[in-house]
């Protein structure tokens, strides 16, 4: 079935233990890393990112525990690191999400 307002991935999210630690495996492995980010402190997250061209994969870690990030922080406990979510690119995101 093909999707008419959802178009491709945006970017995948990894999510991490240890960020910066994960930032240097990325690294041997022969990837670009942006700089760290760093979320709100509502968010309590960091990232780095990894372009691909249009589309990127965010490793993201936990900076400080938050009411925000309690579902990352479950994710890691119960499955531990990995692909956490995907984000797509939508003409119309809540017609993207419909036909999800």
């Amino acid at each position: 079935m093909a999707l008419k307002n959802v178009i491709g991935i945006d970017h995948a999210v990894v999510v991490v233990k240890d960020l910066d630690a994960a930032a240097e495996t990325w690294k041997r492995l022969g990837f670009t890393l942006s700089p760290r980010g760093t979320h709100s402190a509502k968010m309590g997250s960091g990232n780095y990112t990894i372009m691909l061209d249009p589309d990127y994969i965010e490793l993201l870690g936990i900076l400080a525990e938050t009411d925000h990030n309690v579902p990352t922080r479950n994710f890691l406990a119960q499955r531990g690191e990995g692909i956490e979510r995907i984000a797509f690119t939508a003409i119309d995101s809540t017609a993207g999400a419909e036909e999800i």
